[in-house]
């Protein structure tokens, strides 16, 4: 049987081997922009390590991948954010809630970045203040801090629908209310927005950060509280926890169809070799959140917080007990 990649993809033979067929397993993985040159990567890599195996990524939208994913044309789906009445319904009429469904592996978040040029004093925004900035309800930057950049008008940097940038803007922020007037929307690129709020004094800019992206030549801007007293950077931990607003997450789906070959490389994907390409490519990869609530368990089983678990026995063993307690506990 051989079945027809559409659009960007190339058509490959499904995975069914035939009995003694010794050629390689095909993989097809699709979908979200977001992920796919992380992907490509890291597909790479897995079919250097995997010589039976050939991993093809392709990108594209979210809607077409589901449509790909629901028709057998792939299988793994790189899926941003959370999937919609519409992609569930795509999917259940193709497969009916009485098949076996996919199964989700989250792989990691990326956050949209707020830059503004070196020579503007501000050193932080408050949530309200970004959502009136790119609304276009503050016009001049002494609307937004009195006495930054008196009688200058804000220059917004936005990028066009179709990046990942404006939709997180879009739905996390201004929800509803659109972006204003004074907002371009013609930078394809974060580089371009780059260059641009670089070069203007009062320009402000959204972006996603991209592979060998270097931010010398701007200031990023951390989200200041409610009240004032502390602000939230782009870490690991403030992303995962929703401390941080401008965010989305990758996730994985596996097709309950796929070989076996399909689910090696979405937890290779998903696992400490993935998070190698996650970071090169400003990604925030799950298994980085996971070391960090194992540092954070451990911290409280050495404050003596937890629930507690004793162990009596020999004093022989008490070293050996005591390091087991240490990997249990992360």
């Amino acid at each position: 049987m051989r079945t027809e990649w559409i659009c960007v993809f190339v058509g490959v033979a499904t995975c069914g081997l035939a009995l003694g067929d010794t050629s390689p397993a095909k993989v097809r993985v699709s979908g979200s922009y977001a992920g796919q040159i992380c992907h490509e990567k890291t597909a790479e890599t897995f079919n250097a390590k995997h010589g039976n195996t050939i991993v093809e990524v392709g990108g594209c939208s979210n809607r077409d991948g589901m449509h790909h994913f629901a028709m057998q044309r792939c299988d793994v789906l790189m899926f941003s954010g959370q999937l919609t009445k519409q992609d569930k319904a795509i999917w259940y009429r193709a497969w009916p809630k009485a098949y076996k469904q996919p199964v989700r592996y989250p792989f990691g978040r990326y956050a949209v970045l707020v830059i503004v040029n070196k020579k503007n004093p501000i050193k932080s925004l408050s949530f309200e203040q970004f959502v009136k900035i790119f609304s276009g309800k503050a016009r001049k930057w002494t609307e937004v801090s009195p006495g930054v950049l008196a009688g200058k008008d804000i220059v917004c940097h936005g990028q066009p629908y179709f990046k990942n940038a404006y939709h997180i803007v879009a739905t996390k922020a201004l929800k509803g209310i659109g972006f204003g007037e004074n907002v371009t929307e013609d930078a394809t690129s974060g580089v371009k927005v780059r260059a641009r709020v670089a070069r203007e004094p009062a320009a402000v800019g959204i972006l996603l950060r991209e592979a060998g992206m270097s931010l010398d030549a701007v200031k990023v801007l951390p989200f200041r509280s409610k009240d004032g007293r502390t602000v939230v950077h782009a870490t690991v931990e403030a992303v995962f926890e929703d401390k941080y607003p401008l965010v989305d997450e990758l996730s994985l789906y596996l097709h309950p169809k796929a070989p076996s070959a399909a689910k090696e490389y979405t937890e290779f994907a998903c696992g400490v070799e993935g998070a190698k390409f996650a970071r090169e490519y400003y990604l925030f990869h799950i298994s980085e959140y996971e070391a960090v609530l194992a540092a954070r368990r451990l911290r409280l089983m050495k404050a003596g917080k937890g629930v507690p678990i004793r162990g009596v026995g020999s004093m022989g063993g008490s070293a050996v007990m005591r390091d087991l307690a240490v990997e249990y506990v992360k």
